[in-house]
C-alpha cells in the first residue's frame, strides 16, 4: 500500500509539472565578419574573420566560451543558456579592430538571437561617398567676413571646378570664416556623420568667435552642413586638476590702414599688411594642435598647446554638450615615459655673414654635427669664396665640410659673445680656412678668448700648412658673467691687417635644460593613441638639440604614461625651400631646422638690406619643426608629417614681427614627410633609399 500510494503522488506531481508552461532556449549564434566598408552591415562580398574569441556571461557572471568551428560562426547550445548573456569578442590580431559601426565587442543578447559582429581594418575609403574635408584662410579678422573657411568635395573628383572653367563639383563651403575663424585639426565621426575641427593660432589670421578654446562641429547627417561650436576654456576636467586653458593672443579689429602704433591689430583691408605682435612669439604654443577619434568612434581626443597635454572628450551620444561631465585632460607632465630634454651644451656656428647669396647658411656635414648660420657676431662683415678646400674631414684635426670654410667673418676687430648657461669651464674649437692665395705672413691676427690671449699672432697658412686647407684651433676657457667672449683683432700682415674665422664650436660640461617638448600631432591605431612632440631646443637655441618623437599611449589606461616608440634629431641634412641649384649661399632659402624663437631679431634676417623680389617683398625661411600627423601604413610602418612653424608665423606679404620695419614678409615653409618602416618589435627611420623596399630619395632626408 505504500508503494501504491507514493507511486499515485509521483503521478499527480507530475501532472503538476507538466501543467506549468515550460520557456523553451534556442542556441545563440554570432558571426565576425570583416566589414571592408566599416558599415556596420555584411554585404555580399565581406566574408567571415576567424581567430577570434567569444565568450558568453549570464546573469549570475558565469562565464561560457562558445564553440568556434573556424570558420567564424561562434554557437552557445540551448542547454547552457539560462539568461540574458553577455557576449565579449577579444583576439583582435593586429590591423583588426571592432567595427565602426553596428555592434560593438561587447553586447547583449537573449536565448535564439543571431548577431553579425563587424570587425574593422580601419578606416575605410569608400570613392562614392567619402569626402575630403579641407580648412582654409583668409587674412584679418574672422568678424564679418564671409568667405570659405571649412570646404569639402568629393573624394573622387579629378580635374578642375566648374567656378574655374572646368567640368568638375565646386567645391562645398561648409563653414564661414566668421563662423569658425583659423581652424586646423579635423576629425571625422562617421558614426554619426559630424566632422570635428579646432582653433589654431597664425599670425595675422583672426580666430573664430569661440576664441583659441574653440571646438566646431559641422554635422552632414541631414545631407546639408549643419554647424554648432562650443568653447572648452575654462571647463574644469571630470578627472582632477586645474580647469582647461588654452592660452590668449592679444588682438583689437581695426578697418583702416596698420602702422607701427598698432602692434596688435588685424585689419578687414584687403591686401593690408599688419604686425599682429603677440602672435609671433605664440604660434605653436596656444590654442588647439591636432584632434583625432578614436577608433571606436566614441571619444574625440585633443591636443591642448598651452597647457601642453591632451584632452578627451565623450562624443558617443547624438548631442554634445562638453562640461566637467564628459571632458578629462591629461597635462604631459603629470605622465611618465617623457623624453628627456637634458643635454650638453652645443653651440655650432657657420661664421660668415647673414645677407643672401654671401651669408653663411645653416647645414649638417658626414659627422652629423649641426651648424648653425651667423649669430652672437659683432664687427666686421661677412665673406663668401667659391674655393676648393682640403683637409676636410679630418678626424683627428675635427675638420668639417666645404660650406663651412667657404664662407666666414673679417674685419680688423670683431668678436663673437655666445651664451653660456652655466658658469664652468668650456671648450671651444675655432675653425680657418685662408680663402685667398696667400702664405705664411700674408695675414696675421691675435685671438683673444675671456680676456685671456690664446694666440698672439696667428696664421692661418702657417698652421694649416698652407692656403685653402682646414685647420682648427681647440682651447678651454673659464665662464663667470653668461657668455663665451671671443675676439679676434688683425695685425698687419704682408697682405692684411684683416682677420678671418670660418667657424666657432663651443661645448660644455654640464647637462642642462635645453627646450620645451612640443606637442602636435594625434593618431589612433590598434587600440592604442600616438603622440608627435618635438624638442624645441628653445632654451639653447642650438640645432643639435631639436628631436622629434613619437609616445604611445593607451587611451583607456593614462595612469600607464607613455611609451617612446620612435626618437630621431632634427638636424638631418634637407634641400632648400628654394633655388637649390645654386652655388652660392642662400641663408634665407635653407630648410634646414632651427630650434624655436620668440623674437623677430632671433632669425639673423636683415630684411632691410635684403634684395626684394619683383613683387618688392622679401622672400625668405627660417623652418621650426612641429610633428603635425601620424599615419599608418598597411605593413605597420608609419609616416611623420614635419610642420613648419614660420609658415603660420609670417603667412603673405605682412611685415615682420618688428614695429620699425614695413618690409612685406613672404614665408617659405618647408615641411617635411618621413618614413618609419617596423623592423622586428622597433620603429626605423629610413636612412637610406632602399632599406625598406620602398623608394626615397637618396639625397634629402635622414640619411647623414
Amino acid at each position: 500500500m505504500k508503494i501504491i500510494a507514493a507511486r499515485n503522488m509521483l503521478c499527480i506531481a507530475l501532472l503538476f509539472i507538466l501543467s506549468i508552461p515550460i520557456e523553451i532556449s534556442a542556441q545563440v549564434t554570432i558571426k565576425t565578419f570583416l566589414d571592408a566598408n566599416n558599415n556596420g552591415v555584411q554585404d555580399a562580398d565581406e566574408e567571415l574573420v576567424t581567430g577570434l574569441t567569444v565568450t558568453a556571461t549570464d546573469a549570475n557572471g558565469n562565464q561560457v566560451p562558445l564553440l568556434d568551428d573556424g570558420n567564424g560562426t561562434f554557437l552557445l547550445p540551448s542547454e547552457l543558456i539560462f539568461s540574458r548573456l553577455r557576449i565579449q569578442v577579444t583576439g583582435y590580431a593586429p590591423g583588426l579592430m571592432q567595427g565602426v559601426a553596428g555592434p560593438t565587442s561587447v553586447f547583449f543578447v537573449d536565448d535564439g538571437a543571431t548577431v553579425l559582429v563587424p570587425v574593422s581594418g580601419g578606416p575605410n575609403v569608400n570613392v562614392e561617398t567619402s569626402r575630403i574635408m579641407i580648412p582654409c584662410y583668409d587674412g584679418g579678422p574672422a568678424e564679418g567676413n564671409q568667405g570659405p573657411a571649412f570646404v569639402s568635395f568629393p573624394y573622387g573628383v579629378d580635374g578642375i571646378a566648374q567656378s574655374k572653367g572646368g567640368t568638375e563639383v565646386d567645391p562645398s563651403m561648409d563653414a564661414t570664416i566668421e563662423e569658425i575663424g583659423s581652424a586646423w585639426g579635423v576629425a571625422y565621426q562617421n558614426l554619426h556623420q559630424r566632422a570635428f575641427t579646432a582653433a589654431v593660432l597664425k599670425r595675422h589670421v583672426g580666430l573664430g568667435p569661440e576664441g583659441t578654446g574653440g571646438l566646431y562641429m559641422i554635422d552632414y547627417s541631414s545631407g546639408s552642413p549643419v554647424l554648432s561650436s562650443f568653447n572648452l576654456q575654462g571647463i574644469v576636467p571630470g578627472n582632477g586638476g586645474s580647469a582647461i586653458d588654452f592660452g590668449s593672443v592679444l588682438r583689437e579689429n581695426v578697418t583702416g590702414d596698420v602702422d607701427g602704433s598698432m602692434p596688435y591689430a588685424l585689419t578687414s583691408q584687403d591686401a593690408t599688411a599688419t604686425f599682429d605682435m603677440d602672435a609671433f612669439a605664440k604660434v605653436g604654443a596656444v590654442a588647439y594642435g591636432d584632434i583625432d577619434v578614436e577608433e571606436d568612434e566614441q571619444t574625440l581626443w585633443m591636443v591642448n598647446l598651452y597647457q601642453r597635454s591632451l584632452i578627451s572628450m565623450d562624443v558617443s551620444g547624438d548631442e554634445i554638450t562638453p562640461g566637467t561631465q564628459n571632458v578629462k585632460s591629461y597635462p604631459l607632465s603629470s605622465m611618465t615615459g617623457l623624453p628627456n630634454l637634458n643635454y650638453r651644451y652645443a653651440m655650432c656656428i657657420n661664421a660668415g655673414g647673414n645677407l643672401n647669396n654671401s651669408g653663411a647658411e645653416p647645414f649638417t656635414d658626414h659627422n652629423a654635427v649641426a651648424w648653425d648660420k651667423n649669430k652672437y657676431s659683432d664687427g666686421g662683415e661677412g665673406g663668401y669664396s667659391a674655393i676648393t678646400v682640403s683637409n676636410l674631414m679630418n678626424a683627428s684635426m675635427n675638420t668639417s665640410e666645404r660650406p663651412l670654410y667657404r664662407t666666414y667673418r673679417i674685419g680688423e676687430n670683431f668678436s663673437y659673445r655666445i651664451p653660456a648657461p652655466a658658469a664652468e669651464t668650456y671648450t671651444v674649437t675655432l675653425h680657418f680656412a685662408e680663402p685667398k692665395d696667400y702664405v705664411e705672413g700674408d695675414r696675421k691676427f691675435k685671438i683673444i678668448a675671456e680676456g685671456q690671449v690664446i694666440e698672439e699672432s696667428f696664421d692661418i697658412v702657417k698652421a694649416a700648412g698652407g692656403n685653402k686647407t682646414a685647420i682648427t684651433r681647440t682651447f678651454q676657457v673659464e665662464v663667470t658673467d653668461g657668455t663665451v667672449d671671443i675676439q679676434l683683432e688683425g695685425l698687419q700682415g704682408a697682405k692684411t691687417k684683416r682677420a678671418l674665422l670660418s667657424g666657432v664650436e663651443v661645448v660644455g660640461q654640464s647637462i642642462m635644460e635645453s627646450g620645451v617638448l612640443r606637442p602636435w600631432g594625434l593618431n589612433f591605431h590598434n587600440g592604442m593613441g600616438y603622440l608627435g612632440v618635438v624638442a624645441d631646443g628653445s632654451i639653447s637655441k642650438s640645432r643639435e638639440h631639436i628631436f622629434a618623437f613619437v609616445l604611445r599611449f593607451d587611451p583607456n589606461n593614462m595612469a600607464a604614461g607613455f611609451t617612446e616608440v620612435l626618437a630621431f634629431p632634427l638636424g638631418y641634412p634637407r634641400e632648400r625651400a628654394s633655388n637649390a641649384h645654386i652655388p652660392q649661399p642662400q641663408p634665407l632659402r635653407s630648410a634646414e631646422w632651427q630650434a624655436w624663437i620668440s623674437d623677430w631679431q632671433s632669425t639673423q634676417i636683415q630684411s632691410k638690406q635684403e634684395q626684394l623680389s619683383s613683387t618688392q617683398a622679401l622672400l625668405c625661411s627660417y623652418p621650426q619643426p612641429i610633428v603635425s600627423d601620424i599615419n599608418f601604413t598597411s605593413d605597420g610602418g608609419i609616416t611623420i608629417g614635419l610642420m613648419d612653424r614660420w609658415g603660420n608665423q609670417c603667412g603673405y606679404r605682412n611685415y615682420p614681427a618688428d614695429l620699425t620695419d614695413n618690409t612685406l614678409i613672404v614665408a617659405y615653409g618647408p615641411g617635411d614627410i618621413l618614413r618609419a618602416f617596423k623592423d622586428g618589435n622597433f620603429l626605423k627611420l629610413e636612412e637610406k633609399h632602399s632599406d625598406n623596399g620602398i623608394y626615397f630619395r637618396a639625397d634629402d632626408g635622414p640619411s647623414f
